[in-house]
C-alpha cells in the first residue's frame, strides 16, 4: 500500500457499515495494523460541561478488555489544555509518562508509546482517537494518523447518532407502553359506569 492513501477509504467503507463504534473499530483494527504497528485503539468521547474524556470503543489485537467506559476528569486548566490541543488539529505522538498533555487524553494504566488525535467538529473538540502502539511508532506513522482524524470523527459521530435514536425510540416505547396502559384503564372505568347505569335502570 502507499502511504495513508489506502487507509481512509477502507475507514469510510467500515464506517458507512457499522455505525456503533464497537462494530466498526473490530473491522478497522485488523486493516489498521497493515500500516501501523498497533496493539490497541480507543476511541473517546469529550464532554466539555462534565469535564469528563470517555472511553466508548476500543479494540485490542489480542482481545483483552483494556478500558471499558474509562472516564478521565480534568480541571478546568486540565479541560482548557485539552481543548486548545484540540483546535490545532494535530496528532500528538509519545509516551504518557513523557508528556503531561498525553497523560490527560489516555486513560491511567497506558504506559506504551501512542499517537493521539484530536476530533472536532463545526460545534468544537468531541474527542479522540487514541493508538496504542505495538512497538514503536515513527514520523510516518504520525503521517498516516493524521490521515484518519476525519473518518474517526465520522465513526463518533455515527455512534453518537446511533445511541440518540436508539434512547429516543425507548422513550417513544416507554410512552407508548404507558398510553396503552391508560386506555386500558379507560376502558375498565367506561366498563363499569355501563354496568352500573344498566343496574340503576
Amino acid at each position: 500500500m502507499h502511504e495513508g492513501v489506502d487507509i481512509p477509504l477502507q475507514l469510510w467503507r467500515e464506517i458507512c457499515r457499522h455505525p456503533e463504534i464497537g462494530g466498526a473499530l473490530g473491522k478497522l483494527v485488523p486493516q489498521l495494523r497493515s500500516e501501523l504497528p498497533l496493539s490497541a485503539v480507543l476511541v473517546r468521547r469529550l464532554d466539555v460541561g462534565r469535564r469528563q474524556l470517555e472511553t466508548v470503543g476500543e479494540e485490542r489485537v489480542d482481545g483483552k478488555v483494556l478500558s471499558p467506559h474509562v472516564r478521565t476528569d480534568y480541571s478546568e486548566a486540565q479541560l482548557e489544555m485539552v481543548l486548545s490541543w484540540c483546535r490545532e488539529g494535530r496528532v500528538l505522538h509519545g509516551r504518557p509518562s513523557e508528556k503531561p498533555l498525553l497523560a490527560a487524553l489516555v486513560p491511567k494504566g497506558v504506559h506504551d508509546e501512542v499517537i493521539v488525535g484530536p476530533l472536532a467538529d463545526e460545534e468544537g473538540p468531541q474527542g479522540v482517537f487514541v493508538l496504542i502502539a505495538e512497538d514503536r511508532f515513527n514520523e510516518l506513522h504520525e503521517h498516516k494518523a493524521q490521515g484518519l482524524l476525519e473518518p474517526f470523527r465520522l465513526a463518533l459521530e455515527n455512534d453518537r447518532r446511533f445511541h440518540e435514536l436508539a434512547r429516543l425510540r425507548e422513550a417513544v416505547e416507554a410512552d407508548n407502553r404507558a398510553l396503552r396502559s391508560r386506555l386500558e384503564r379507560q376502558d375498565i372505568v367506561e366498563t363499569i359506569v355501563a354496568d352500573a347505569m344498566r343496574f340503576d335502570t
